[in-house]
Protein backbone atom coordinates (compact mmCIF):
# COMPACT_ATOMS: atom_id res chain seq x y z
CA UNK A 1 0.00 0.00 0.00
CA UNK A 2 1.23 3.49 -0.85
CA UNK A 3 0.08 6.39 1.22
CA UNK A 4 -0.73 9.59 -1.47
CA UNK A 5 -0.77 13.06 0.36
CA UNK A 6 -3.27 15.10 -1.78
CA UNK A 7 -3.30 19.07 -0.78
CA UNK A 8 -3.49 22.28 -2.54
CA UNK A 9 -4.97 25.92 -2.06
CA UNK A 10 -8.68 26.55 -1.11
CA UNK A 11 -10.91 25.21 -4.20
CA UNK A 12 -7.69 24.05 -6.41
CA UNK A 13 -9.90 20.28 -7.11
CA UNK A 14 -9.09 17.68 -4.05
CA UNK A 15 -12.69 16.64 -3.92
CA UNK A 16 -12.97 16.18 -7.59
CA UNK A 17 -9.09 14.49 -7.67
CA UNK A 18 -9.92 12.56 -5.01
CA UNK A 19 -13.28 11.26 -5.96
CA UNK A 20 -11.80 10.28 -9.66
CA UNK A 21 -8.43 8.73 -7.77
CA UNK A 22 -11.19 6.35 -6.01
CA UNK A 23 -13.15 5.89 -9.56
CA UNK A 24 -10.12 4.54 -11.35
CA UNK A 25 -8.28 2.46 -8.85
CA UNK A 26 -11.34 0.59 -7.08
CA UNK A 27 -8.86 -0.84 -4.73
CA UNK A 28 -8.17 2.44 -2.92
CA UNK A 29 -9.40 4.11 0.35
CA UNK A 30 -10.26 7.70 0.45
CA UNK A 31 -9.29 9.06 3.86
CA UNK A 32 -10.86 13.41 3.33
CA UNK A 33 -9.84 14.81 6.72
CA UNK A 34 -12.48 17.90 6.10
CA UNK A 35 -14.55 14.81 6.33
CA UNK A 36 -13.57 13.32 9.48
CA UNK A 37 -13.46 17.12 11.60
CA UNK A 38 -16.78 17.70 10.44
CA UNK A 39 -17.93 14.16 11.57
CA UNK A 40 -16.43 15.13 15.12
CA UNK A 41 -17.78 18.65 15.37
CA UNK A 42 -21.18 17.39 14.45
CA UNK A 43 -20.82 15.06 17.51
CA UNK A 44 -21.17 18.06 19.91
CA UNK A 45 -23.54 21.38 18.87
CA UNK A 46 -22.76 23.10 22.05
CA UNK A 47 -18.89 22.84 21.07
CA UNK A 48 -19.58 23.59 17.01
CA UNK A 49 -21.59 26.74 18.06
CA UNK A 50 -18.85 27.89 20.48
CA UNK A 51 -15.77 27.40 17.76
CA UNK A 52 -17.96 29.26 15.43
CA UNK A 53 -18.39 32.43 17.99
CA UNK A 54 -14.69 32.09 19.81
CA UNK A 55 -11.95 30.30 17.63
CA UNK A 56 -12.34 31.69 14.49
CA UNK A 57 -12.41 35.11 15.27
CA UNK A 58 -9.37 35.27 17.30
CA UNK A 59 -6.07 33.43 15.37
CA UNK A 60 -4.15 32.15 18.68
CA UNK A 61 -7.26 30.44 19.47
CA UNK A 62 -7.77 28.95 16.05
CA UNK A 63 -3.90 27.61 15.95
CA UNK A 64 -4.87 26.08 19.81
CA UNK A 65 -8.04 24.54 18.19
CA UNK A 66 -6.27 23.55 15.30
CA UNK A 67 -3.32 21.80 17.30
CA UNK A 68 -6.31 19.44 19.22
CA UNK A 69 -8.13 18.78 16.30
CA UNK A 70 -4.82 17.46 14.20
CA UNK A 71 -3.74 15.18 17.19
CA UNK A 72 -7.23 14.33 17.17
CA UNK A 73 -7.24 13.77 13.38
CA UNK A 74 -3.72 11.80 13.55
CA UNK A 75 -5.34 9.06 16.07
CA UNK A 76 -7.99 8.53 13.35
CA UNK A 77 -5.74 8.60 10.38
CA UNK A 78 -2.91 5.77 11.78
CA UNK A 79 -5.93 3.34 13.13
CA UNK A 80 -7.52 4.16 9.48
CA UNK A 81 -4.06 3.28 7.93
CA UNK A 82 -3.31 0.19 9.91
CA UNK A 83 -6.64 -1.53 9.00
CA UNK A 84 -6.63 -0.70 5.81
CA UNK A 85 -3.18 -1.35 4.93
CA UNK A 86 -3.20 -5.07 3.87
CA UNK A 87 -6.39 -5.05 1.60
CA UNK A 88 -5.69 -1.68 -0.55
CA UNK A 89 -3.44 0.00 -3.13
CA UNK A 90 -3.75 3.28 -2.57
CA UNK A 91 -4.45 4.96 0.68
CA UNK A 92 -5.33 8.35 -0.44
CA UNK A 93 -4.77 10.93 2.13
CA UNK A 94 -6.98 14.38 1.49
CA UNK A 95 -5.79 16.92 3.65
CA UNK A 96 -5.92 20.52 3.03
CA UNK A 97 -3.37 21.19 5.75
CA UNK A 98 -1.29 18.10 5.57
CA UNK A 99 2.23 19.84 6.00
CA UNK A 100 0.82 21.94 8.59
CA UNK A 101 -0.92 19.16 10.36
CA UNK A 102 2.69 17.26 10.13
CA UNK A 103 0.77 14.37 8.63
CA UNK A 104 3.04 14.39 5.34
CA UNK A 105 5.16 11.91 7.54
CA UNK A 106 2.78 9.54 6.52
CA UNK A 107 2.75 9.72 3.03
CA UNK A 108 5.26 8.04 0.41
CA UNK A 109 4.16 10.87 -2.15
CA UNK A 110 2.41 13.89 -2.28
CA UNK A 111 0.64 15.37 -4.87
CA UNK A 112 0.14 19.72 -4.65
CA UNK A 113 -3.39 20.86 -6.36
CA UNK A 114 -3.42 24.32 -7.95
CA UNK A 115 -5.34 26.32 -9.85
CA UNK A 116 -5.20 29.98 -10.60
CA UNK A 117 -6.87 32.33 -7.89
CA UNK A 118 -9.98 33.26 -10.20
CA UNK A 119 -11.38 30.11 -10.83
CA UNK A 120 -10.74 29.09 -7.57
CA UNK A 121 -12.85 31.84 -6.34
CA UNK A 122 -15.40 30.66 -8.85
CA UNK A 123 -15.83 27.13 -7.24
CA UNK A 124 -15.82 28.39 -3.88
CA UNK A 125 -18.44 30.96 -4.90
CA UNK A 126 -20.67 28.40 -6.25
CA UNK A 127 -20.24 25.85 -3.57
CA UNK A 128 -20.96 28.41 -0.89
CA UNK A 129 -24.16 29.70 -3.37
CA UNK A 130 -25.92 26.32 -3.02
CA UNK A 131 -26.17 26.91 0.89
CA UNK A 132 -27.30 30.62 0.60
CA UNK A 133 -28.08 32.80 -2.52
CA UNK A 134 -28.57 36.83 -1.23
CA UNK A 135 -25.76 38.96 -2.22
CA UNK A 136 -24.74 39.74 1.40
CA UNK A 137 -23.78 35.65 1.63
CA UNK A 138 -21.81 36.39 -2.20
CA UNK A 139 -20.01 39.28 0.07
CA UNK A 140 -19.15 37.53 2.92
CA UNK A 141 -18.32 34.12 0.56
CA UNK A 142 -16.13 36.38 -0.88
CA UNK A 143 -14.06 37.77 1.67
CA UNK A 144 -14.21 34.16 3.33
CA UNK A 145 -12.73 32.82 0.32
CA UNK A 146 -10.15 35.89 0.30
CA UNK A 147 -8.96 35.73 4.03
CA UNK A 148 -8.61 31.57 3.37
CA UNK A 149 -6.65 32.32 0.06
CA UNK A 150 -4.32 34.71 1.71
CA UNK A 151 -3.39 32.38 4.45
CA UNK A 152 -2.95 29.12 2.62
CA UNK A 153 -1.06 31.42 -0.36
CA UNK A 154 1.13 32.68 2.25
CA UNK A 155 2.05 29.84 4.23
CA UNK A 156 2.94 27.74 0.69
CA UNK A 157 4.74 30.64 -0.44
CA UNK A 158 6.58 30.82 2.39
CA UNK A 159 7.65 27.21 2.99
CA UNK A 160 7.61 26.37 -0.49
CA UNK A 161 11.33 25.14 -0.75
CA UNK A 162 11.32 22.79 2.33
CA UNK A 163 8.16 21.28 1.01
CA UNK A 164 8.40 17.63 -0.23
CA UNK A 165 5.87 17.74 -3.05
CA UNK A 166 6.12 14.92 -5.64
CA UNK A 167 4.07 16.17 -8.24
CA UNK A 168 2.39 19.80 -8.78
CA UNK A 169 -0.83 19.43 -10.44
CA UNK A 170 -2.63 22.44 -11.83
CA UNK A 171 -6.30 21.50 -12.48
CA UNK A 172 -7.04 23.76 -15.22
CA UNK A 173 -4.83 22.09 -17.45
CA UNK A 174 -6.67 19.97 -20.12
CA UNK A 175 -3.78 17.13 -18.92
CA UNK A 176 -4.02 16.99 -15.78
CA UNK A 177 -5.59 13.78 -15.07
CA UNK A 178 -3.57 12.12 -17.24
CA UNK A 179 -0.47 13.42 -15.97
CA UNK A 180 -1.98 11.72 -12.24
CA UNK A 181 -2.65 8.51 -13.78
CA UNK A 182 0.69 8.36 -14.44
CA UNK A 183 2.34 9.28 -11.80
CA UNK A 184 -0.17 6.83 -9.79
CA UNK A 185 0.82 4.17 -12.11
CA UNK A 186 4.49 4.62 -11.17
CA UNK A 187 3.62 4.12 -7.65
CA UNK A 188 1.51 1.12 -8.03
CA UNK A 189 4.73 -0.87 -8.84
Amino acid sequence: MKVIGLTGLICAGKSTVSSLIISSYPNSYLFDCDDVCHTILNKDKEIRERIARDVFSDKERLLAFQKKMWASLEEILKKEIKENAPSISFFILDAPLLFQAGFDKYCDAIVFLEADKETRRKRFLSRSSKSDSDNASDDNASDDFDKRNSIQTEYFRNHERELNIDLRLNTTCKNYMQKLVDFLDFYSH
